[in-house]
């Protein structure tokens, strides 16, 4: 996930409380979905309005396919609240986050109201499912988390303050996000402190683990002893080419590469199965948002990293659309992208019809569900076309 915001220094005493798979559905209920995305994403990218529309009636067969929404403690400021959220998409919501400290003593962000019992309500009522996520893409979670797991009374300590919280708020489950382990020594320690969680929360709870899309982190994973204490294990599809990192204007996430190299979806999942993940419990990410190369003359086009550039939301790409900028889509990566008409400038994204897609292919390939970074960016003229989308991936 992106970085969390500033937090502050000292703690708060939280508030009192207020998969074996198969094709799932058929063809023609897969087209007729994609159909619908491409008429709802060429319209909201065009600036119309369109009216929003229920999310399709589960069938018993997908019950148990996950739609995990991030829900960042800070998305209340800027006016998304628990009754924007689609629980006729959505299965299950992450809250972020908490911030681990290498002490084992829990960080509460000052950038948000938490706890938010309002948000914990509201899902339950929907009959929805809510977890809590620890940590987040920044130096202090990953501090955090490589200190404390170092040792068994630091993750003991830990893992009694972040389950003080679940049973102060009612949270149903746990979502790790610690980006990334990157040595042997929190190899194994990770795989020590998701042991321990998984004793402590018992069968009824759920744990997460968010995970990097490659080998390039993956290899730091003990799949073999993790997995049978996971409920799902997210690879995080997104972030798969920016102008801070990318040595090419890659898409931010290809369903499958559009150059030779191209990190993807597709080779995510399978380097995850490969690995021994059951395809029930993998998740691949949808981002909301996409990546913007300032330098770039065209897709795929060279580039110096670092280069400049922006990970925009999706609510602002879709202002850009035929002011100064054309859309183009390829076929193969099945992705939108923008391109400047006066110089350099490209934007690569998801949509509507890109989202369903993906959904398509969590269908077709059987695996666990998806989860969306993050709720609120995909609103345009009063609606959400992204998040209605995913209703497909259910």
């Amino acid at each position: 996930m992106p970085p969390a915001r500033a937090t502050v220094s000292t703690d708060r005493e939280p508030a009192a409380p207020h998969r074996s798979w198969r094709r799932l559905l058929s063809t023609a209920l897969l087209a007729v979905a994609t159909l619908a995305a491409t008429a709802l994403g060429s319209a909201v990218l065009r600036g119309s309005v369109v009216a929003a529309q229920p999310a399709a009636v589960r069938t018993d067969a997908a019950a148990q396919r996950h739609v995990v929404a991030y829900f960042p403690i800070w998305a209340r400021n800027s006016g998304y609240t628990e009754n924007d959220v689609d629980f006729g998409v959505v299965t299950d919501v992450a809250h972020f986050a908490v911030t681990p400290r290498p002490d084992g003593s829990i960080q509460i962000p000052d950038w948000g109201p938490f706890p938010d019992p309002a948000l914990v309500a509201k899902t339950h009522a929907a009959g929805a499912r809510i977890v809590l996520v620890a940590g987040g893409d920044d130096e202090a979670a990953r501090a955090g988390f490589s200190g404390l797991a170092a040792s068994e009374g630091t993750r003991q300590s830990f893992v009694g303050n972040l389950l003080r919280l679940v049973d102060a708020n009612g949270y149903d489950g746990v979502d790790l996000d610690w980006e990334f382990p990157n040595s042997a020594a929190d190899r194994d320690n990770l795989t020590a402190l998701i042991a321990d969680l998984h004793a402590a929360l018992g069968p009824n709870r759920s744990l997460s683990l968010s995970a990097g899309p490659t080998d390039y982190h993956g290899q730091w994973l003990d799949m073999a002893a993790i997995v049978p204490d996971l409920t799902w294990l997210s690879s995080m599809t997104y972030d798969m080419g920016g102008a801070g990192w990318s040595h090419y204007a890659d898409d931010n996430a290809a369903l499958r590469p559009g150059r030779p190299g191209e990190d993807n979806v597709a080779d995510s999942v399978a380097y995850y199965l490969g690995r021994g993940v059951p395809a029930a419990k993998l998740l691949i990410g949808l981002p909301f948002f996409g990546q913007r190369y300032d330098q770039a003359m065209g897709v795929y086009a060279p580039l110096s990293a670092p280069s400049n550039g922006s990970s925009p939301d999706y609510k602002d790409i879709a202002t850009l659309v035929d002011r100064g900028w054309n859309e183009g889509r390829n076929p193969i990566t099945q992705t939108p992208y923008l391109q400047r008409q006066d110089g350099p400038g490209v934007i690569t994204f998801d949509d509507a019809v890109s989202i369903a897609a993906k959904c398509q292919y969590v269908v077709s390939s059987g695996i666990g569900g998806v989860i969306v970074w993050r709720l609120g960016q995909d609103v345009v003229a009063n609606t959400q076309p992204l998040l209605h989308a995913a209703g497909a991936c259910r």
